[in-house]
């Protein structure tokens, strides 16, 4: 006879760990999958965690999964493939063949960034090169700062690093700025210039990053580079499931984090909203707890 676990939670960042904290703090039967894929990775810190200083992120998750699991939450490795059902009767599959029954799920699977393909991007990447200007912003005070990006995303990119940043300048790699007029405007009335060329490289020494190279052989000296090439969720799952979600692949949600479908549920960065860690560990408790009243009485 197959057993019904309360709440199944796909992924196992701060928004999947903390909803199955609190759910089993709830005495709810919840599980965890995670694929160990987290998007944070190449970071070396968690910034701006109330009562964390820069945290490396393999720790908070460590102390959070040990945190959770202390209460009674379980937690597998491995990866949802697969879902079907319908409220209080879902099935999931996982990438093992294993196939787990849920009540609800809680998709806190994070979104992944497209990442530009440039020679020396590895060695710099979340060291000195970034994409989220919430996150490392604060580390680029009167810096030297690049914005890879195009169109509406490079002028937002421009607009939140003006917060931080001495000097900026847009790089667009060789294609075309898609910027109006009127942006393009605003750049220059700030002295903020924009480099069309094709980029080489980036160099740098022990995760600092000190120029970018074009293709004709010229140079940018920089501090920082910021990225914005767009970004798509994490798992396909949802989607399989039939939730709604924005252009930009966020999944629609109400003021509970249900999904358009009725039982599915999201936390996290995979839901409009700043992406910061402490935002995505904060939505996984307030879920967590219209989750557990979804369900009713124990």
């Amino acid at each position: 006879m197959r057993e019904s676990l309360d709440v199944l939670i796909v992924g196992g960042g701060p928004a999947g760990l903390t909803a199955s904290l609190w759910l089993a703090r709830y005495r709810r039967r919840v599980l965890g999958v995670d694929a160990g894929r987290p998007g944070n990775a190449p970071a070396w810190a968690v910034h701006g965690y109330p009562g964390l200083a820069d945290l490396p992120p393999g720790e908070l998750r460590t102390r959070l999964r040990a945190q959770a699991e202390a209460a009674g939450a379980l937690w597998l490795e491995g990866e949802a493939v697969a879902a079907r059902g319908v409220r209080d009767a879902f099935e999931v599959q996982l990438d093992d063949g294993q196939t787990l029954w849920a009540r609800r799920l809680l998709f806190a699977t994070g979104m992944r960034e497209l990442l530009p393909e440039l020679p020396g991007f590895d060695a710099l990447y979340g060291r000195s090169v970034w994409h989220c200007p919430d996150c490392d912003g604060p580390e680029v005070v009167g810096a030297r700062v690049g914005a890879l990006a195009r169109g509406p995303r490079a002028l937002a990119l421009v607009q939140e690093l003006r917060t931080w940043a001495a000097e900026l300048v847009v790089l667009t790699h060789g294609e075309p700025t898609e910027l109006d007029a009127q942006a393009e405007a605003w750049l220059h009335e700030r002295g903020i210039p924009i480099r069309p060329e094709r980029i080489a490289g980036l160099e740098g020494e022990d995760g600092q990053l000190r120029c970018v190279r074009f293709l004709d052989g010229s140079a940018i000296v920089l501090d920082a580079l910021f990225f914005n090439l767009g970004c798509g969720p994490a798992s396909a799952v949802p989607a399989q499931l039939g939730c709604a979600a924005y252009e930009d692949g966020t999944l629609v949600i109400d003021r509970t984090g249900e999904t358009t479908i009725p039982g599915v549920y999201a936390a996290g960065d995979v839901t409009p909203g700043a992406r910061l860690t402490v935002r995505a560990a904060a939505s996984g408790a307030a879920v967590a707890k219209f989750l557990h009243l979804s369900l009713g009485l124990p």
